[in-house]
């Protein structure tokens, strides 16, 4: 008597098959590239605008604000029709009930024009910041006063301008809140949120590849020695990209002042470690190609 044991061989896949499954693949990690290139700073570039922008208007005569010990209120000025960008400052200070000395809010700048300037006239925008000493409490709320002025070349008709001056006195009602919800409220929430993303994403894609091709002993196009030299050439552009946001980020952050340089300064870290995982990703595969060549 005989046992029929049914096969359990796939049959093998049609060269048709094989390329359209490869078409697909390259296609979804062109896709996954491009998204990582290019759809992750603009992402990022998004949940930075509501931080960059924000700053309660100095022009008004009264604000009621909200800030956290040991953290940053914002402020913004605009000046009209300024020539060229120039204005300057003897210092914006700001003087709160309980704390005895004055807290900068736009620190001095001196004047850099004379009677000739070269340029065109636009709105230019002053950002301040005022860092609330750490000791404050936070059940408590804060009045005080922002003080002080600003000169500026305005242009007054063609070819023409006048030097003029904005006073500021504003009144500042400060409401108190945990340096937890000032995380949130101020949108640096989002913008870190972003840029862990973005780091888990521009570095760690290549180091997942590396370990799965560790523990399921498989080899994925780009976890393969022969994935990882047909596609050398746009690794290494790769690298040059992230550098390249490196170097620029890291520069712009050091002409920023606080607290907006973190913005950069974020970016900075994001694309340092990025590149450090991709360089560990380069290191493991060229070894993995020796150890192959013995």
């Amino acid at each position: 008597m005989s046992i029929h044991v049914p096969s359990t061989n796939m049959p093998p896949r049609s060269p048709a098959q094989s390329t359209s499954r490869s078409t697909i693949a390259t296609a979804v990690r062109l896709v996954l590239i491009a998204f990582i290139t290019l759809g992750l700073p603009v992402l990022y570039a998004l949940s930075a605008i509501p931080y960059m922008s924000a700053g309660y208007d100095l022009s008004k005569a009264q604000l009621n604000v909200t800030g956290a010990p040991g953290a940053y209120i914002l402020f913004t000025l605009s000046l009209s029709s300024a020539v060229s960008g120039h204005w300057s400052t003897s210092g914006i200070t700001a003087q709160l009930q309980g704390i005895n000395q004055k807290l900068t809010v736009i620190p001095a700048r001196e004047q850099d024009w004379s009677d000739s300037i070269e340029g065109k006239a636009n709105t230019t925008r002053i950002d301040g910041a005022l860092l609330l000493p750490s000791s404050v409490s936070e059940t408590k709320d804060l009045i005080g006063t922002v003080t002080g002025a600003i000169d500026y070349p305005r242009a007054s008709s063609f070819n023409d301008f006048q030097t003029s001056t904005i006073p500021i006195s504003v009144s500042l009602h400060i409401k108190l809140i945990s340096g937890q919800e000032m995380f949130f409220q101020s949108g640096r929430a989002l913008l870190y949120g972003v840029g862990i993303l973005g780091t888990l994403l521009l570095g760690g894609f290549f180091l997942l590849l590396r370990l799965y091709n560790r523990v399921t002993k498989m080899s994925p196009l780009l976890a393969s020695v022969q994935g990882f030299k047909s596609w050398q050439g746009v690794i290494y552009l790769y690298q040059f990209y992230l550098l390249v946001i490196l170097g620029t980020s890291f520069f712009i952050s050091l002409d920023t002042p606080a607290p907006k340089n973190e913005v950069f300064l974020l970016a900075t870290i994001m694309a340092a470690a990025a590149f450090l995982a991709v360089l560990i990703y380069i290191i493991g595969m060229y070894r993995t190609i020796q150890q192959t060549a013995r």
